[in-house]
């Protein structure tokens, strides 16, 4: 195949050939990695009046080879944001997979308006294209692993410095101390993310428990949900690490003495906080200090209510100083803590 690839612009009278290379895809691509009973129903989905309605609301293009319409995506606002786009529907003719069709159609995309005023673009991937789309410089939202509908995330971010860039008094301004109301849905989203944890994790999550504020109803808090992950203490670490990256989080810290523990983070973003947050608290099997406090702020209200007064002073005086705020917490942790313990 010599034809040169041009993109245009859909028009309406595509709309029959773009269907038939959306199915095609489906069935003949993404049917190795899925069920074909689902594929079939993302076939029903896509009618040519989805496809014509979809054209309207977001910039659609074409890839033609000579005569022929050979492939097809669009970009459209992200929940319709300004400085947030999102890459839909792109499908290539099987027959002319690794002929850069695929390439030329991200290309044009990446030169439309959305994707010119947007700071981060987002891609909902099959398993199938992840790896073209990491070659096209896109990375994981949340993970490598598929959400219920079998789309992994995957985003770009744009004229936005990347969190690794980043001094420590940036992060600290980007992310600052914030203190919120209770949230109920802070429960949900533990739920969740537990079933993943569980789920990736198989055997080698001895117990998972939620824990710090989030997990004590009527407690202001940072909206960051707090997760203890506990192993065997035979795991291998280098494997433990990994499957947590999988699961879409990203190592804050990491120590082996005097014993092994692994921070890690998701939901922090170059353009700051994202809907949910995590702290994922990997340890050995054992009897930690964070699920008794927890525990203890549950069964005295009191202390609880101390507590949050406590943290309403210390946010407005370490707003952009994580550790100081979390260090003047100390004190009062250790003795509830103490008290929990029945430890003079």
């Amino acid at each position: 195949m010599n034809e040169k690839i041009t993109i245009r612009r859909f028009a309406e009278t595509d709309a029959e050939t773009v269907q038939n290379i959306i199915h095609r895809g489906l069935r003949e691509i993404n049917g190795k990695d899925y069920p074909a009973e689902l594929m079939e129903e993302y076939c029903n989905y896509f009618t040519l009046e989805k496809i014509k309605n979809q054209a309207n609301s977001a910039h659609m293009y074409v890839a033609v080879s000579g005569d022929e319409i050979v492939g097809t995506g669009s970009i459209a606002p992200y929940w319709g944001s300004e400085k947030e786009s999102i890459l839909l529907t792109i499908y290539i003719l099987p027959d002319m997979i690794g002929h850069g069709v695929g390439s030329a159609i991200i290309n044009a995309l990446e030169q439309d308006e959305y994707f010119l005023r947007a700071e981060r673009i987002e891609i909902p991937s099959s398993v199938t294209a992840v790896k073209f789309y990491q070659k096209m410089g896109y990375g994981f939202k949340n993970g490598i692993i598929p959400d219920a509908e079998g789309i992994v995330s995957m985003e770009k971010f744009r004229n936005v410095k990347l969190l690794s860039e980043m001094t420590l008094a940036e992060l600290w301004q980007l992310f600052p101390i914030v203190l919120s109301e209770h949230d109920p849905a802070w429960k949900n989203f533990y739920a969740d993310e537990e079933k993943l944890l569980q789920k990736h994790f198989g055997k080698n999550a001895a117990r998972i428990r939620h824990i710090g504020s989030t997990a004590v109803a009527g407690l202001i808090a940072k909206p960051t949900v707090d997760i203890l992950l506990e192993v065997d203490e035979k795991s291998d670490v280098d494997m433990i690490r990994q499957l947590a990256i999988e699961c879409g989080y990203s190592v804050m810290a990491e120590t082996t003495v005097p014993e092994y523990q692994l921070d890690l983070c998701k939901g922090y973003t170059p353009l700051g906080f994202a809907e949910k947050v995590f702290h994922l608290h990997i340890r050995h099997l054992g009897d930690w200090d964070e699920p008794v406090f927890c525990e203890y702020l549950k069964q005295h209200p009191d202390k609880a209510k101390e507590y949050a007064a406590l943290k309403t002073k210390l946010q407005k005086q370490f707003k952009h100083d994580r550790d100081a705020y979390t260090e003047a917490k100390g004190e009062f942790i250790r003795k509830c803590v103490k008290a929990a313990r029945n430890i003079k």
